[in-house]
């Protein structure tokens, strides 16, 4: 194991750990509020993992949203925390 290496969790980790559903993930990922790197599979699937910084935007998100945030300003904390901007970097 590279200590170097970025951690990276599933999108099913994600959605345990900030309470967020996979419909909620994937709807963040469609308007580019959180954007997971995409990994190829066995079989040709795809799996979509999440750095440790991806995953602080949905912890953000969540609780920005329970405190009545709108979209709009969803989207901006978002891009301020580098979800639409740091596709696939570590």
């Amino acid at each position: 194991m590279n200590r170097n290496a970025p951690i990276r969790f599933s999108a099913t980790q994600v959605s345990q750990l900030t309470g967020l559903s996979a419909r909620q993930l994937r709807y963040y990922e469609q308007t580019w509020l959180l954007v997971p790197e995409i990994a190829s599979a066995s079989g040709g699937d795809h799996v979509r993992l999440y750095f440790f910084r991806n995953f602080v935007i949905p912890r953000v998100i969540r609780k920005c949203r329970d405190a009545g945030a709108n979209l709009q300003n969803l989207r901006h904390v978002g891009e301020r925390l580098g979800g639409s901007r740091n596709r696939g970097q570590p």
